[in-house]
């Protein structure tokens, strides 16, 4: 399990997004149970310490980490909790991908040149949300 530190993005030192100063709010780190540390890679990445998955009950491959800057360089980290999923979508996609286990034969590439033909003509910012009624 993997996390990347975007310095630019918050216009932070390397210093600062090296050393991240804790993992929660200034007011709670006088109560820390544990205290723990990693090392990040040349690649901006390091891995979760077992103590802190554990305590966020993280799944490695499903779930996903909230993070939050606050003043002074602190950083909160916590587990999305499960009212962030869409069980919809993931019904969805567990069907999809029971289909193509089971029926390999319905796979067939997907003709690029015919999709850019349905798409020809429409209008999309990628960045713009996708309100409840689209």
């Amino acid at each position: 399990m993997h996390l990347h530190y975007f310095a630019e993005a918050y216009n932070l030192s390397r210093k600062q997004a090296v050393k991240v100063q804790c993992l929660m709010p200034a007011n709670a780190r006088s109560h820390a149970v544990l205290t723990t540390e990693s090392k990040v890679t040349i690649r901006g990445q390091t891995t979760i310490p077992a103590p802190v998955r554990e305590a966020l009950k993280l799944k490695p491959g499903l779930d996903n980490i909230h993070y939050e800057i606050l003043p002074g360089g602190q950083v909160f980290m916590c587990r999305l909790g499960d009212e962030q999923e869409d069980h919809t979508m993931n019904a969805f996609l567990r069907f999809l991908d029971a289909d193509i286990q089971n029926n390999p034969q319905k796979t067939r590439p997907f003709d690029i040149q015919q999709g850019k033909k349905l798409v020809a003509g429409m209008d999309v910012n990628i960045d713009d949300e996708i309100g409840d009624d689209e």
